[in-house]
């Protein structure tokens, strides 16, 4: 006979971190099947899974979240996750460096999985929480633009670190490639892992990268997508030799 929890109960989670592709992904101990279970993209870089319980409301059973160290807040937590797995989620992918001179295999073995006990209740969501889509032709345009300054820094002289320089170009193409293929989904974790790849050393002005920053911040959100890409384009015009930025 099955026994009903209480939403005091507590429920094991089942984390796993990935830091090479820096991929965290969780489960829920239940004895929900598969075929009652409800993917739900929170954006292009995450997803979560939901089952429904008898009162109609929904409880979370498993998630993924890509470029999950780079969407750690500064309150040590992970954004795109429900505030009961969010902290320990981002403990586990935190405790994953633990010395530079340790070889990254034994590192990942100490620090890739975790278990967590939260109580049913914080698991569960009376009502789901709204999806912003954007068009996907604004999409497929700004990855356009996207990728053009991606080529355009590529042409520019070799900054100081050409490692940093190689780190940006590969998220910027990594972002374009994202949004041309999440059907209008915005992809906060790929532009949140392009903002942490600007530092010094690259071949940008510190007022160039505060630009780039302010224009991957906007990237997050659909509805800002058509003003976004045009002025993404203005800032790879002015990139070019003789180009003057109009952002």
């Amino acid at each position: 006979m099955r026994v009903m929890k209480s939403d005091d109960d507590l429920i094991e989670v089942q984390m796993r971190y990935r830091p090479v592709g820096d991929v965290l992904m969780g489960s829920v101990s239940s004895d929900v099947p598969p075929e009652k279970r409800h993917r739900e993209e929170l954006d292009a870089d995450t997803f979560v899974e939901w089952a429904p319980r008898h009162d109609g409301s929904r409880q979370l059973v498993g998630f993924e979240v890509l470029h999950a160290r780079s969407r750690t807040d500064e309150f040590h937590r992970i954004t795109a996750l429900p505030d009961s797995v969010s902290e320990p989620a981002a403990r586990l992918v935190s405790a994953t460096v633990t010395d530079a001179s340790e070889p990254l295999g034994s590192a990942v073995q100490q620090a890739s999985d975790s278990t967590v006990e939260v109580r049913l209740g914080a698991l569960v969501l009376d009502d789901a929480s709204p999806i912003e889509r954007g068009e996907a032709d604004d999409a497929l345009a700004l990855a356009h633009s996207f990728r053009a300054l991606a080529e355009t820094l590529a042409s520019l002289p070799a900054g100081a670190d050409r490692a940093r320089t190689q780190k940006l170009l590969s998220a910027l193409a990594e972002l374009a490639a994202t949004l041309r293929t999440a059907d209008g989904l915005p992809a906060p974790g790929a532009t949140a892992a392009a903002r942490a790849a600007i530092r010094g050393g690259l071949p940008l002005t510190d007022g160039e990268r505060s630009i780039l920053t302010e224009l991957l911040t906007m990237a997050d959100f659909p509805h800002a997508w058509v003003e976004t890409d045009r002025r993404v384009r203005a800032f790879t015009v002015g990139l070019s030799p003789g180009g003057t930025h109009h952002t």
